[in-house]
């Protein structure tokens, strides 16, 4: 009896031990970071992951070092067009598992007036393996199944894409090989079925999970926000060197309406603790918006030259110039996502519509130069769905009739 109840010590001892060993594995391969939530982050071999996190395109080191780049040193027309095409970047490596970084020189480099926060996006990055440059959307079949198999290969290192229409979520989403990585971030075919960029989910929170502003940039934004609640409108009228196009000059006519609309607003009782701020290209328009409100009208100075979009005959603005201009656009960019009325003129500006991945208004309104009145902002998945019917699907498996000519 005694051997068999030291057997049963030894046994339970060498149990107690394997626990114990068990648990120092477990521990030396995670740690609790305070600086995500107080989440379990596991180390692997090469690096820390947080298993609690999908909104965040992988480090370097977990994609295998493996990168989509958004691309602007050419062509890269105004900030919400960029903006565009950073979050379509970002989603292409969310859906392949990769890094994501931004290279932009034009007018200058944009970590001037932006940091990175939660992406290191302006990080090294090796030479470019394939560049895209045509619009998803309007690519051919072999071009599409290109950028599919590209993206999802370990051979290729380095995507760059280069075009910036908000029209790409919503084309991939309808798209059966991509959709099957949207089902794979936890999407829902009735998400997918009505997703477009302008209604992405906002705990993806793109822009704030890729840049935070820089300490010169944070302190005029705060000083000017403040506690205020603010009604804003955004009044694009051409007027910096660009070519007009028709609903510019159009709209250059129906500035008294504007104003109207505007006054009216702000005249009326529930609205009077409301403060306005107008952001614009065109210094009339400034002048004018403080004019009618001395003292609700918030203030914000600094160059309004265009970053990218001069019209050849009213010359080309120095670097310098624009490069303030690129700061003034981010600084009244970051004001219009606080605020809580957005009033658009004219309504098909991305520079405002880009601020609903950040800020999904209450109350948004676009200028119709049809009806000559603002409309409240619908944001439907047909406005957008239907630019893409006639563009071939890929990897079909579907037998309905209306698909068979589009795979």
């Amino acid at each position: 009896m005694k051997g068999v109840k030291s057997d049963k010590k030894i046994i339970y001892f060498i149990f107690i031990l394997f626990l114990f060993v068990c648990i120092s594995l477990y521990h030396r391969n995670a740690v609790f970071d305070t600086n995500s939530g107080g989440n379990i982050v596991r180390r692997t071999a090469k690096t820390s992951i947080d298993l609690s996190r999908k909104y965040i395109p992988l480090t370097e080191e977990e994609a295998g070092y493996r990168y989509v780049v958004y691309e602007c040193t050419v062509w890269c027309t105004g900030w919400g067009n960029r903006l565009n095409g950073i979050y379509a970047g970002y989603v292409l490596a969310l859906l392949s598992g990769r890094a994501f970084r931004i290279q932009t020189r034009k007018p200058c480099h944009l970590d001037n007036f932006l940091t990175p926060n939660k992406v290191r996006w302006n990080k090294e990055y090796p030479t470019v393996n394939k560049r895209y440059t045509n619009p998803i959307y309007e690519m051919k079949y072999n071009e599409l199944k290109d950028l599919y198999d590209s993206l999802m290969s370990k051979d290729v290192q380095v995507i760059s894409y280069a075009h910036y229409s908000e029209r790409i979520i919503a084309f991939l989403a309808n798209q059966r090989m991509f959709r099957k990585l949207f089902v794979k971030l936890g999407f829902t075919d009735e998400e997918l079925n009505n997703l477009h960029l302008y209604n992405f989910p906002i705990e993806y929170n793109i822009f704030d999970n890729l840049f935070t502003l820089n300490t010169e940039l944070r302190e005029e934004k705060d000083r000017i926000v403040g506690d205020r609640k603010l009604m804003c409108a955004h009044i694009r009228l051409a007027e910096t060197g660009e070519k007009p196009k028709k609903m510019h000059l159009e709209m250059r006519k129906n500035m008294p309406t504007v104003w109207a609309n505007l006054t009216k607003f702000m005249n009326a009782d529930e609205n009077k603790d409301y403060y306005l701020f107008v952001a614009t290209d065109t210094h009339r328009v400034a002048e004018k918006y403080k004019s009618l409100f001395p003292e609700r009208a918030i203030n914000v100075s600094g160059s309004l030259a265009n970053i990218q979009r001069w019209h050849k005959k009213s010359g080309r603005p120095s670097t310098s110039d624009a490069c303030l201009g690129l700061r003034r656009v981010i600084l009244d960019w970051e004001i219009l996502s606080h605020c809580r009325v957005l009033y658009k003129v004219p309504g098909s500006s991305t520079f405002s519509e880009s601020v609903m991945v950040k800020n999904p208004f209450k109350l948004a309104y676009t200028f119709s130069l049809r009806k000559k009145k603002f409309d409240k902002q619908n944001y439907h998945s047909a406005h957008y769905i239907k630019h893409f019917m006639k563009y071939p699907l890929i990897n079909c498996t579907l037998t309905e009739p209306k698909y068979t000519q589009r795979c």
